[in-house]
């Protein structure tokens, strides 16, 4: 208390006389002079009071003396009035002087220390039993009083004259008043907050003290905010104290600001198009106060939430920017739903607003992003803010679209939403396949973790989804805009995922299901793929046998060049999958890793193409083939423990039909360029592969059962590639023996050959229908009786054979049967003699 009575009077000497050191001008005018000679008047009774009473308020038994705080309290509740007065004469003054804000400011600010102290006092006088009524009351008006003035300081006063801050320092400071008063108040309000004056009482006496010892760092950081109020030179340096996890934190919420300004654009477009009214119209003003709890927490900073204040004063000024159009925006927005305004003109502004808002935000996320990299360059900060970005899309597209429906704006509102559409697959890409550095953001690394690709696999094929319906929404659908709806909650949630895989570094997942039609799309790719890598080479030998032949009209490189583009789309889908395409992600790190591995071959193969060099294109492609023969081979064996059912090994045979198709030419050009012998060998043995090939596809064998005959369009494909092959092989031969140099038309044939296996690798991914066993033959119960018949005829004729034995008589065995059998009624039979 000794300090505190000490530094009172200096302060009161100071602001009486001046001080030059502490630049404190002397009262400059006799009405401030009278008044802090009245407020000099009641310190010094009120000072000795506290002085003589000091050590006596209390006695041995620690009880309170209530006279004595009787006698303090006039005396303290009339010094702060007339303190009160001078500080308003002070402010009034400052107007004078043109500086009406900064002095409301100062004042507001400094009273606020007060106003620490009192909440002070008045919970220890609620604990004491003293004027209990009285003092909940004024505890009430004080906490009341410092909460308002706190937001004021903050968010300004226009209607006062009081500007809201936008100093970064100052920001910087009052983010820790907010939080030291934030974890204060909740202990006033149990005090407030209890039923009965005696009950407040009890928890007063309880928490006083803990009060007390909380408001320490309160008043220091706001005293260290006045002193930043009355001068802020701007030269704090927030960034080296943000922690790499609070920047990733940071920068998330920042694109999260930016995702909710236009899910709240995208919601009330739904009201305004009669889609699910009620449910939007609710999550519409929930999602209006979350983003304004967010946008508070980035201008303010949030300790609790682990959100710096803008760490620049460039930050600090467009997040000011963003603030101002986002009140426009959610004032538009409250009232529109308020008043059930979904007119045109509504619309229309709503739709500016909210443009407005997005762009401000977008720049402030550049700047975050700006500084986030100067202060910590191994965050990858600038990945982040293209994930967090991609989720904002999904929003923007649906907002378009919605307003495309509606009727506002339609031309330019199908420009933004194809340029929406657009910015999400080329940003979609680069974060999978990585990028250069250029002035626009550093080096981006490509996706290889498992996790992550599987996660963005899932992003694209709702994207692919959502897009359509964003067409069809656009184009008139309401029954698409409520799928368009749906899509946009799922698509964000699920990108939200990929948005914290990127922003960690660290991703998990569990095992992914891969269904029969993923299968056989995938092994028809890499199929299809091993083809390319031979496909590629004939191409690229064509052209060179053009030029030997001196043939100038030739087109292959044309189709050398769209060869070498579907090699590289081909990787793509097996490397992220392509849900269009029925071809998953990778199953395993293994697969995704061997696959990048063959990716970096395919990139050597086309140097090889590009720098025409027959014999390093000759190298790469075995190189590259033999790369896809163990892609071929990991899918296969993962297909079979996966699922038995998939005709995996019959689709591996029917696609290396391609490949062997794509080999003759390829040998028999090398052997008309005066490549090694062996390349007849080769030839020959490529041509026995395939014709074995087809009659095990056919037959059976090598683990193939024969095809079924209830499978014609086997049949059918199967007589196709017969015919093609025989008009393919002769222009093959003839070509590598030299007796023909028309590669056209053994190029017409082998795309007429390759047209047919294509669709018979499909055929043969087809799983066969089941065909039961044939039933055995029915149990001839009808022939029973005619055979007992006919054994009984017969026993009786031996019967009487035996007795006419015995008896002398000899008569012809095929009489005696007819006459059993005239005997027993039986025809047909006539006496013959043997």
């Amino acid at each position: 208390m000794a300090s505190s009575v000490s530094l009172f009077d200096a302060g009161l000497t100071n602001l009486i006389n001046g001080n030059n050191d502490l630049d404190i001008l002397a009262a400059p005018s006799s009405l401030i002079q009278t008044g802090l000679q009245k407020v000099l008047d009641l310190w010094t009774p009120f000072k000795a009071v506290l002085e003589n009473n000091v050590d006596s308020i209390r006695d041995s038994t620690g009880q309170v003396d209530i006279t004595i705080l009787e006698a303090v309290a006039p005396g303290n509740v009339a010094l702060l009035t007339h303190s009160n007065i001078v500080v308003g004469l002070l402010v009034d003054a400052a107007k004078a002087a043109g500086s009406v804000a900064r002095g409301l400011v100062v004042d507001i600010a400094g009273r606020q220390r007060m106003l620490i102290q009192r909440i002070c006092k008045q919970s220890l006088l609620v604990g004491l039993g003293f004027d209990v009524t009285t003092n909940l009351a004024n505890l009430k008006s004080t906490t009341s009083l410092f909460g308002s003035s706190h937001r004021g300081i903050l968010t300004g006063a226009k209607w006062a004259g009081v500007p809201e801050l936008t100093s970064m320092c100052t920001i910087q400071s009052m983010c820790q008043v907010s939080y030291r008063w934030r974890t204060l108040k909740p202990f006033v309000d149990e005090i407030l907050g209890a039923d009965s004056n005696t009950e407040s009482q009890a928890i007063a006496s309880q928490s006083a003290e803990t009060i007390i010892e909380m408001s320490v760092p309160l008043f220091s950081s706001q005293d260290d905010a006045v002193k930043l109020i009355v001068d802020d030179d701007g030269s704090c340096n927030p960034l080296g104290g943000i922690s790499g996890s609070e920047w990733t934190f940071l920068l998330k919420s920042a694109g999260e600001q930016r995702f909710l300004s236009q899910q709240v654009s995208q919601l009330f477009m739904q009201v305004a198009n009669g889609v699910d009214v009620q449910k939007s119209k609710i999550s519409l003003s929930i999602t209006l106060a979350t983003t304004s709890a967010l946008l508070k927490s980035l201008i303010e900073g949030s300790v609790v939430n682990q959100i710096p204040p803008p760490p620049t004063q460039a930050i600090a000024d467009e997040m000011i920017l963003v603030r101002e159009a986002w009140l426009e925006l959610d004032e538009e927005l409250q009232a529109a739903v308020d008043s059930r305004k979904t007119d045109s003109l509504s619309v229309a502004t709503i739709a500016h607003q909210s443009r407005t808002t997005l762009n401000a935000m977008d720049s402030a996320t550049r700047l975050y992003q700006a500084a986030a990299l100067g202060s910590l360059p191994t965050l990858a900060s600038h990945v982040i803010n293209k994930a967090a970005r991609q989720r904002m899309l999904f929003q923007k597209i649906s907002k378009e679209a919605s307003l495309i429906l509606y009727g506002q704006a339609a031309r330019r509102n199908w420009f933004h939403l194809n340029a929406s559409m657009d910015l999400f697959t080329s940003t979609h890409w680069v974060l999978l396949l990585g990028k250069l550095n250029d002035s626009d953001s550093p080096a981006i690394n490509r996706t290889t973790d498992l996790c992550v690709i599987q996660q963005m696999k899932v992003v694209i094929d709702l994207y692919g989804e959502l897009e359509q319906a964003a067409h069809q929404t656009a184009s008139g659908s309401l029954v698409a805009l409520a799928a368009l709806n749906r899509l946009n909650s799922v698509a964000s949630s699920t990108m939200n995922t990929a948005v914290g895989f990127y922003a960690s570094g660290l991703a998990s997942c569990e095992a992914h299901t891969i269904s029969f039609a993923e299968w056989t799309g995938v092994i028809r790719e890499i199929g299809h793929l091993r083809m390319l890598s031979q496909k590629a080479s004939n191409e690229f030998l064509l052209v060179a046998f053009a030029d030997y032949t001196r043939n100038t009209t030739s087109s292959y490189s044309n189709d050398l060049k769209a060869t070498i583009t579907e090699i590289s789309l081909s990787l793509k889908k097996l490397m992220f999958g392509a849900g269009v395409h029925n071809i998953p992600a990778a199953p395993t790190q293994g697969m995704v890793d061997y696959v990048f591995t063959l990716d970096g071959m395919s990139s050597s193969f086309i140097e090889a193409l590009e720098a025409d060099d027959v014999s390093a294109v000759v190298i790469k492609s075995e190189t590259m083939l033999e790369g896809t023969e163990r892609v071929m081979t990991m899918h296969l064996e993962a297909a079979g423990k996966s699922d038995p059912t998939v005709p995996g090994h019959r689709m591996d045979i029917a696609s290396r039909q391609l490949l062997l198709a794509q080999t003759m030419v390829k040998e028999a050009l090398l052997l008309r360029l005066g490549f090694h012998r062996s390349r007849g060998e080769r030839l020959d043995l490529a041509i026995a592969s395939f014709v074995a090939s087809q009659h095990i596809l056919h037959y059976g064998g090598e683990g193939l059962q024969e095809v079924i005959r209830q499978r014609h369009d086997l049949f059918y494909q199967s007589y196709l590639v017969d015919g093609a092959w025989k008009e393919f092989l002769p222009q093959v031969q003839d070509v590598a023996e030299a007796l023909s140099n028309d590669t056209a038309a053994m190029h017409a044939t082998l795309l007429a050959l390759v047209e047919v296996l294509d669709i018979a690798v499909v055929l043969y991914g087809v799983l066969d229908p089941y065909v039961p066993p044939e039933a055995p033959p029915p149990f001839p119960w009808l022939a029973i009786p005619v055979v007992i018949f006919v054994l009984a005829v017969l026993c009786s004729c031996a019967l009487l054979a035996v007795w006419q034995s015995y008896s002398g008589r000899s008569i012809p065995c095929a009489a005696m049967i007819g006459r059993c059998c005239r005997s027993s009624g039986a025809k047909g039979l006539e006496e013959t003699s043997i």
